[in-house]
C-alpha cells in the first residue's frame, strides 16, 4: 500500500477507534489496520471466502466499486460497514471496509442473529457480548460522516500520487522538448514552421486516416513545442489555427456540426484549460479523430445521383426519426432500390450507416458535455437507451460509460 495512503487509514483507526480492512477485487484480505478492534475475527466464518459473512462483503465491495463512492451496508447480524472503493489511473484497486460499527445502538438481533450464523455455545456468549458492549456506537448521521471521512483519507492520498505523476509527466514532457530543440539545432534544416507537416495532416484527416493523422499530429506538435521552446499558450495558439481550417472543412460536409453539438466551442474551451502537453495532445487528437471519423462517412464520391440526394437528406437528419421508406419517398425512388445503393455503393446496410452517424455524435456528446447517457441516446436519434448501449458497444467494443472515462477519467 502506498505510504500516503497508509498513514491516512492509520490516522482514522487512531482517532476512530475503527478497524479498516482492505480487501483486493478478487475478495482477499491485503491489510488490515487496527485489527485488534475488529469484532469480525472472533469467528471461523469470518475467515471463509465462501461464508455468508465474506459474500456480503463482497456484494458491498461491488455495489461501491460500481456506484465509485462510499456504501454503508448491514451485515447478516445487523452491524454496519462502510465501504469505500479505490482507483487508481481509471483502474480498481479494490475497497476498504471500515467497521463492523454499531448504529443507534446494541440490539438483542445482533446477539440472536450471532448465535445463528456462527452456532455459539452458551459458555462463548460472555466474552463475545464483553467485546460488543465495548465498541463505540455511532448515530446514523455520525455514520454518514465517517463515511466521508474515509473516503477522504483514501482520496487525499490518490490525489497526492496523481499530484506526483503529473509533475513526473511534465518533467518528461520538458526534457522530450529539450531533446528536439536540441535535434532541430544540429540539424541542417532552417528553424521555421512546418508547413509540410500541416499540410499532410490536413491531408490525412481529409482521407479519414486517423492512425496515420495522429502520427502527423504528434510529430507537428513535437516541432512546434520545440520552436516555441515549451511554452504551452504559444503552441496552443499554433494548433488554433490547424484547428480552425480543420473545423471549416467538417462545418462544409455536417450541417449540424455547429447546431447541435457546439464542438467548435468545447473544444477550444478543452484546449484554453490544458495544463501540460501531454494534455493539448489529448484534446488535439481527439478532435483530429473526430474529423476523421466525419471524413469517413461523409466521403461518399461515387457516381450514383440517388445515393448523393440520399445521403444529404440522411446527413441532415439522422438524429431524428427518420427511416429507409421516407427518404426513398423523398427522391421518388423504391425503398428496396435504395436499400440495394446503399450495400453496393456504401458497403452497408442504411441502417449500420445511420447508426454510425448516431454513435459518432454520441462519442462527442460523451467526451465533450456532461449530458446523462439516456440524454445523449435521445439527442443521438435513439428512442431506446438499451438499444443505443448495444449497438454502441458493438460498434466502439466499451459502453458508453467506459467509453467516456477512458477518454476523460476526471469526468
Amino acid at each position: 500500500m502506498d505510504e500516503i495512503l497508509r498513514k491516512n487509514i492509520e490516522s482514522f483507526t487512531a482517532i476512530t477507534r475503527i478497524p479498516v480492512t482492505f480487501y483486493d477485487n478478487s475478495g482477499e484480505i491485503l491489510c488490515e489496520s487496527s485489527s485488534d478492534l475488529k469484532f469480525c475475527r472472533l469467528f471461523k466464518v469470518y475467515s471463509s471466502k465462501s461464508s455468508a459473512c465474506r459474500l456480503n462483503i463482497a456484494s458491498s465491495a461491488r455495489i461501491a466499486l460500481d456506484l465509485s463512492e462510499p456504501y454503508i451496508s448491514t451485515c447478516r447480524i445487523g452491524l454496519i460497514h462502510i465501504a469505500v472503493p479505490l482507483f487508481f489511473d481509471g483502474k480498481s484497486l479494490g475497497c476498504f471496509f471500515a467497521g463492523p460499527v454499531i448504529m443507534g445502538s446494541l440490539r438483542e438481533s445482533v446477539i440472536d442473529n450471532l448465535i445463528e450464523l456462527n452456532q455459539l455455545e452458551s459458555k462463548d456468549l460472555p466474552a463475545i457480548i464483553l467485546f460488543l458492549r465495548s465498541m463505540p456506537v455511532h448515530e446514523p448521521a455520525e455514520v454518514n460522516h465517517l463515511a466521508n471521512l474515509l473516503n477522504s483519507c483514501v482520496l487525499s492520498s490518490v490525489n497526492g500520487n496523481l499530484e506526483y505523476m503529473e509533475k513526473k509527466q511534465q518533467n518528461k514532457e520538458q526534457l522530450h522538448i529539450s531533446q528536439t530543440i536540441k535535434k532541430l539545432k544540429t540539424s541542417s534544416a532552417p528553424s521555421e514552421y512546418p508547413f509540410e507537416l500541416e499540410n499532410q495532416l490536413i491531408l490525412k484527416t481529409k482521407s479519414g486516416d486517423t492512425e496515420a493523422a495522429i502520427s502527423i499530429l504528434k510529430e507537428l506538435l513535437d516541432t512546434i513545442a520545440a520552436l516555441e521552446s515549451g511554452e504551452l499558450d504559444a503552441i496552443k495558439v499554433k494548433f488554433l489555427g490547424i484547428y480552425a481550417v480543420l473545423a471549416r472543412n467538417i462545418a462544409n460536409q455536417d450541417p449540424l456540426f455547429h447546431d447541435s453539438m457546439d464542438l467548435d466551442y468545447q473544444d477550444m474551451h478543452r484546449l484554453e484549460h490544458a495544463l501540460t502537453f501531454n494534455e493539448l495532445f489529448q484534446v488535439a487528437a481527439s478532435f483530429i479523430e473526430f474529423c476523421c471519423n466525419k471524413a469517413i462517412l461523409y466521403s461518399y464520391d461515387g457516381e450514383s445521383d440517388t445515393l448523393k440526394k440520399a445521403l444529404k437528406i440522411i446527413n441532415a437528419n439522422f438524429s431524428t426519426k427518420i427511416n429507409l421508406e421516407e427518404i426513398a419517398g423523398q427522391i421518388h425512388v423504391n425503398s428496396s432500390y435504395l436499400s440495394y445503393l446503399f450495400k453496393h455503393e456504401m458497403g452497408l446496410s442504411y441502417t449500420d450507416y445511420v447508426n454510425a452517424l448516431r454513435i459518432n455524435m454520441a462519442k462527442n456528446l460523451l467526451i465533450k458535455t456532461s449530458m446523462s447517457i439516456i440524454d445523449i441516446s435521445q439527442q443521438s436519434g435513439f428512442s431506446d437507451q438499451s438499444y443505443f448501449t448495444k449497438v454502441f458497444k458493438k460498434i466502439e467494443v466499451c459502453t458508453p460509460k467506459e467509453y467516456r472515462f477512458s477518454k476523460n477519467p476526471n469526468a
